[in-house]
């Protein structure tokens, strides 16, 4: 990885950008500073709609968006693209439409009982696929999935990382220039 990125952990970006680069062949990564600017924090979409965010030890130089095939270019990292990750594949492409946007589980909160939320398929693939939870013989209740509503915006937070889907039907279209006819 450059030295120009100013990330520490090579292999915990390496996991991650793997992992990307399996499903999405030319996937860009915004690099983003976090936690006072000692960590960074990597942000990508993956291919089915969904955010998927990593933070890894080092500081990045500032808010920069690149291409996560450049990323893996170094020795580490291209290692775990090509081989996976602690001898495992980091990866498929085989999910179709209807699957991922299913309704795996809904949350109903304590204080709004009224206003459930629905977690989609597409948001626990893009857990799973990211490594963003624990191994079992890891897990604790601490390391559990958390369910988080901010606006139109789903969140799934597990121990290595969170995904983030927007719900395209809660979109609202308004005119920007009001039209005397309506």
């Amino acid at each position: 990885m450059s030295a120009g990125h100013g990330i520490v952990d090579s292999a915990d970006a390496g996991a991650f950008l793997a992992r990307l680069v399996r499903l999405e062949h030319a996937a860009l990564v915004r690099l983003r500073p976090a936690a006072a600017g000692a960590r960074t924090a990597l942000w990508a979409r993956l291919p089915w709609e969904v955010l998927a965010v990593r933070t890894v030890a080092g500081a990045c130089p500032g808010d920069v968006t690149v291409a996560a095939g450049q990323l893996l270019a170094a020795g580490t990292l291209r290692a775990a693209a090509e081989h996976g990750v602690g001898g495992r594949a980091v990866g498929q492409r085989v999910l179709r439409d209807a699957l991922l946007d299913h309704v795996a589980v809904v949350v109903t909160p304590d204080d709004e009982p009224d206003r459930p939320v629905e977690v989609t398929q597409r948001m626990v693939q893009g857990l799973v696929r990211m490594g963003f939870l624990a191994a079992s013989e890891d897990s604790s209740d601490a390391d559990g999935v958390q369910v988080r509503a901010a606006g139109r915006w789903v969140g799934l937070v597990g121990p290595y990382g969170a995904i983030w889907s927007q719900k395209a039907t809660d979109l609202v279209v308004r005119p920007s220039v009001t039209h005397p006819n309506g």
